[in-house]
């Protein structure tokens, strides 16, 4: 359902992937598991809100692994009535054992007069493949933004634990 909630308007959602080198690259982010193959996934999506006169938006997204490396790139972009802006992030990854990968990222949240950037930096512990896997991450927020006249810029320090079954 749309904006209108269960009346008439429809949320509708398409999204295409292709692989244009080897084999693709695995759902997966980073290098872990991706094998000494180059290859290369490109995707589209949109989504459009039909009970917004402007509701629509439109995604791009690429990857690409070779060996121990890795590089992911995405950028969104939205109509007026759902934020009207263009954000964006690239990530690049080396996996330098099997158990260990260091990860960067910068994401541009292209959010008007607040001009926020995100800067990552980020290992991770592989302990079962993407199964179990440790990260231990740094990020620095930078913006324009106050809340009640202090500047919103942080630094943050994360440590995560992933476990799937």
């Amino acid at each position: 359902n749309g904006s209108d909630g269960i009346v008439k308007d429809m949320f509708i959602n398409a999204r295409v992937t292709m692989d244009i080198m080897g084999e693709g690259v695995p759902l997966i982010e980073g290098a872990y598991g991706a094998g000494d193959a180059i290859g290369m996934t490109i995707g589209g999506a949109i989504g459009d809100d039909t009970g917004l006169d402007d509701g629509m938006r439109w995604l791009l997204e690429a990857a690409f692994v070779t060996g121990p490396f890795s590089f992911a790139a995405e950028v969104a972009d939205f109509d007026a009535e759902v934020g009207d802006n263009t954000p964006w992030d690239a990530t690049v990854s080396f996996l330098f054992t099997e158990q260990y990968e260091v990860a960067g990222r910068y994401e541009d949240y292209d959010d008007g007069e607040a001009n926020t950037t995100a800067y990552t930096l980020g290992l991770n512990r592989y302990v079962s493949g993407h199964d179990i896997k440790w990260t231990l991450q740094y990020q620095r927020i930078d913006t324009d933004a106050e809340v009640a006249g202090i500047a919103f810029d942080r630094d943050l320090v994360s440590v995560g634990l992933t476990v799937a079954f």
